[in-house]
């Protein structure tokens, strides 16, 4: 019978290690049960993994999970492909049990290896996982402790909610292919609610393969990446009342192949690039009552691409878009490509100085505005 298993901090306040709330998750998944976290502080050497059916709980902005200090070290011999045993420079930097990602100048993105160090064999470390590429010296191969605070892997209905997520200007920063501070991967119908990731190197919440998931409540503020990357092949994820703010990349960035999403209601808002972008393959994706504003780029851009993958079926409806700064692009929305069916229903466009409301590729399809408004003086759309 299901029940709830309560992971409290250590008792003289200091910061707490993951290994406990780990422990209580792979319990809590023999029969479903819900892990509760109480006030206080946890520093983790690796992410904390869900598993399938287990509810993961904080007590809000009180549950703090954050990670150690940086570590990092160049390899110092040949990783092969499928491999797990790792010659580190500097193999003292890292203990068993810290997370890492080997990368080098070639391997990266997916072709990077993201594992857990197992155990020491002389001057290798044993790691959990072979590698995804050969890393080698030659090119630049390093391990650094990045890994994302919260991974939803290859689960089912898992439930995730009210926590803060804190990451360190000085951490190594996360490639959004292989984690976030919250990351998912070939994730089914999982519920991220109520969650607030401050500052962490890479992206805030990136959902690779993801399908049926629900983000609701959650915030992503200060991120080096963007705030949210629903990732390649994603289908029928729901964001609701998710707020994007002062990230260094976009607000929302639909990758490649994401489709049948809905965003309702929230705040894009400071971004350092486009407040939404979207790209190849990206499909009847649809935007309701959300606002979109003083980004760095557009308030929407849609990269150019051919008509079989161009992001057509995109629909805005009821969202109040601009000013933003309009760096590098001539409009507050920018369709670019073969893209058709794109539809801006009711919504209200502030332009930016200078830019207009919609810039339309010349190869584009005609985009319905039924309905919306565009602020005085402002130019309403243009063809390129």
């Amino acid at each position: 019978m299901s029940g709830i298993i309560t992971v409290a901090p250590a008792a003289d306040g200091r910061p707490r290690g993951g290994g406990p709330i780990q422990l209580a998750i792979d319990l809590a998944a023999q029969d479903g049960s819900t892990v509760q976290l109480t006030a206080g502080t946890w520093e983790l050497a690796d992410a904390i993994c869900l598993r399938s059916g287990v509810t993961l709980r904080g007590e809000g902005s009180a549950t703090v999970l954050t990670r150690r200090g940086p570590k990092a070290s160049a390899l110092a011999g040949l990783l092969a492909y499928g491999r797990n045993n790792v010659r580190l420079r500097d193999p003292d930097a890292f203990a068993v049990g810290d997370g890492v990602t080997i990368s080098d100048s070639l391997h990266h993105g997916y072709h990077s290896t993201r594992a857990t160090i197992i155990a020491r064999d002389g001057d290798a470390w044993i790691l959990s996982t072979g590698a995804n590429a050969d890393h080698d010296p030659l090119i630049d191969a390093r391990a650094v402790n990045a890994f994302p605070l919260i991974a939803a892997e290859d689960v089912d209905g898992a439930v995730i909610e009210d926590l803060r997520l804190i990451g360190n200007a000085e951490d190594p920063e996360m490639d959004s292919c292989r984690g976030a501070a919250v990351y998912g991967l070939r994730a089914r119908g999982c519920t991220f609610r109520r969650l607030v990731c401050d500052g962490f190197a890479g992206d805030g919440f990136s959902l690779q393969f993801c399908v049926d998931g629900l983000l609701e409540g959650c915030v992503a503020r200060g991120c080096a990446g963007n705030g949210y990357h629903p990732g390649s092949g994603s289908r029928r994820l729901r964001f609701r009342d998710c707020h994007a703010i002062a990230n260094r990349g976009m607000g929302i960035f639909f990758c490649i192949g994401v489709q049948d999403c809905l965003v309702t209601g929230g705040e894009l808002a400071g971004n350092h690039r486009h407040g939404v972008s979207l790209g190849a393959d990206d499909a009847a994706n649809r935007l309701e009552g959300v606002r979109i504003t003083g980004n760095g780029g557009a308030a929407v851009h849609l990269r150019r691409c051919d008509r079989i993958h161009a992001p057509s079926g995109t629909t805005l409806a009821g969202c109040t878009l601009g000013p933003d700064e309009g760096a590098g692009v001539d409009a507050e929305v920018v369709v670019q490509g073969e893209v058709e069916g794109v539809r801006l229903l009711d919504c209200r466009i502030d332009c930016g100085r200078g830019l207009a409301g919609i810039s339309i590729a010349a190869e584009a399809g005609d985009v319905d505005v039924a309905g919306t408004t565009f602020s005085t003086g402002g130019l309403q759309t243009m063809r390129r």
